[in-house]
């Protein structure tokens, strides 16, 4: 009787249940004071210099559970909601995005959840009754309902359909209640978007990765800017001291009457030429980060163009990488004299190969 019930329950679970679909993807969620660690550590040694370096290094602050919350938070959540018009659900057909009937919305204001059901007439018009009143859609075209505005695609629509019209609000927080972002290892976040139709469960998972990239290269950006205009600031009181300390040195010695004006003059020769000397070596090092920056921007950047720029990778984790690289290629040479390309040992190092070039250019 019992396997009885249970095969009854099963079934009925499959034949009545919501269907659910879940989109997955993973993000490299690395905090801000590891994915600047390059440039970090250098400034950190240029604010110890000055005397400042615990001013500098909590400009570096920052936790993965920050970035998990980024991606929980409400204004993502908010993004996908306006861009796979996820304030209209599609009830029949099931399995139907919402972004396959609608091709864009305006319903603004504060409304409790409505439905509608729509059916094609004759003339090809879609229209719907709720509450004695009747609207009427057109594909292709911008037409009113009760809530906003609704414009339909122009084609591939079904003869019916019937939708969920919710306000954003409560749009919103549906969203966040089917998303989860989780740590998944390290610095690597996953996350879980479940959605009425496949096309949105996957759609929206990548979109949410699309805009918490771009919020981070956002803040990424304000964060270095803090960081200059922190260094710019140690600058120029170091050169205002710099110069009451000679102005005063020059007032001793002018009074005390000991001055070698040969000595004091080579002397001074010798550090006009050590500070240019490091003027020549920052300009470098300046010209060539922002080749660097440049060629990211420009999603031209490959990990053998990152092994080029040694200075830009002192002092942190990439270096040990760029050596394993190079290496691991010199052993695929060795190995090739030896060796046809689809010897296994060969696939292996070009496998190790890949993985290596994809760590160094997550890291940059």
């Amino acid at each position: 009787m019992c396997v009885v019930l249970g095969i009854i329950a099963a079934a009925g679970v499959v034949l009545f249940a919501p269907r659910r679909f879940d989109g997955k993807a993973t993000v490299l969620a690395r905090p801000n004071a590891q994915s600047g660690s390059s440039i970090a550590g250098r400034m950190t040694g240029l604010g110890e210099l000055l005397g400042g370096a615990a001013g500098l290094a909590s400009l570096t602050g920052s936790s993965i559970e920050t970035e998990l919350q980024m991606l929980r938070s409400r204004a993502l959540a908010g993004q996908l909601v306006d861009s796979l018009q996820l304030q209209i659900s599609v009830r029949k057909p099931s399995g139907i995005a919402p972004l396959s009937l609608v091709a864009s919305s305006n319903l603004a204001g504060a409304f409790a959840p409505r439905r509608y059901t729509f059916e094609r007439g004759p003339d090809g018009r879609y229209s719907a009754s709720r509450a004695g009143r009747t609207f009427v859609l057109r594909p292709g075209q911008t037409d009113s309902v009760d809530v906003g505005t609704i414009t339909l695609r122009e084609s591939g629509l079904p003869e019916r359909f019937a939708v969920t019209i919710r306000d954003r609000e409560d749009a919103v927080t549906r969203v966040t209640k089917r998303l989860s972002a989780t740590k998944a290892g390290g610095d690597i976040a996953r996350i879980v978007y479940r959605g009425d139709d496949s096309g949105t469960a996957a759609a929206g998972a990548n979109a949410l990765v699309k805009y918490y990239l771009d919020r981070r290269k956002t803040t990424d950006r304000g964060t270095n800017q803090r960081r200059v205009e922190y260094v710019s600031a140690q600058l120029d009181s170091t050169r205002k001291e710099l110069t009451r300390t000679e102005r005063e040195l020059r007032q001793y010695q002018e009074a005390s009457g000991v001055l070698d004006a040969e000595i004091a003059g080579e002397v001074q020769l010798e550090a006009v030429a050590v500070l240019r000397k490091s003027l020549t070596e920052l300009q470098v090092d300046e010209g060539a980060i922002k080749q660097l920056l440049a060629q990211a921007d420009s999603g031209r950047i490959t990990s053998r163009d990152l092994a080029a720029y040694p200075v830009f990778m002192r002092g942190s984790s990439v270096s040990p990488l760029a050596n394993q690289l190079s290496d691991l290629e010199a052993q695929r040479i060795r190995l090739t004299e030896r060796r046809t390309e689809q010897d296994p040992e060969v696939k292996s190092l070009d496998a190790t190969l890949r993985g290596v070039q994809a760590n160094i250019m997550a890291m940059a």
